[in-house]
């Protein structure tokens, strides 16, 4: 009887142990900042996009430049400025999903 157990236990430690998520920001970035005039109006703007992995095997590369155009389309009429940049990881089992985040301001001018 010890031994089943014995087995069990250590399946249930492994199965919970194996199975945890992990988060890791590889890398933040922030860009300058040119204080607006009096005349222009300022909005934030947030993009994310995110790529999944599986044992190292992607189909969508692009997923930086799909983040970026979300970004400048949310302001036509404007400049964006103030880019931060911020690249992240959850790692789960065999697979991880890569995610950027990119927040600006929109500097329109009245």
């Amino acid at each position: 009887m010890k031994t089943v157990s014995g087995v069990f236990r250590l399946f249930f430690i492994l199965s919970f142990g194996t199975t945890g998520c992990m988060y890791s920001i590889h890398q933040f970035h922030a860009g300058d900042t040119e204080l607006p005039s009096r005349s222009e109006s300022v909005k934030q703007i947030v993009a994310e996009s995110e790529q999944f992995t599986v044992l190292g095997i992607v189909k969508d590369t692009n997923y930086v430049d799909d983040a970026l155009a979300k970004l400048v389309a949310q302001c036509p009429n404007g400049i964006v400025q103030s880019i931060g940049s911020r690249f992240s990881t959850d790692l789960g089992f065999l697979s991880w999903t890569n995610r950027v985040r990119l927040e600006g301001s929109c500097i329109v001018t009245k």
